[in-house]
């Protein structure tokens, strides 16, 4: 499931973060009970690691995972 485009911000120095999330894969790791699983492989070995207030976003070459409520 993927989201749509999601602009994130206010930073700290004020400015907005533009992220398209419109191509990423989706979890929801609120609704999830036990291990939480990431599509993808060995994506999560090499993936670039981004949190978004509550939410953890991973990048690679050719894909994203969008993970919502992680850090809740």
């Amino acid at each position: 499931m993927a989201l749509p485009e999601r602009t994130f911000g206010p930073s700290l120095d004020g400015s907005s973060a533009y992220l398209d999330t419109s191509k990423s894969q989706w979890v929801d790791a609120v609704s999830v009970e036990g291990p939480l699983l990431v599509p993808g492989g060995d994506f999560v070995l090499e993936a670039q690691y981004t949190r978004l207030g509550p939410d953890l976003f991973l990048s690679g070459e050719e894909s994203s995972v969008f993970i919502k409520g992680y850090f809740i």
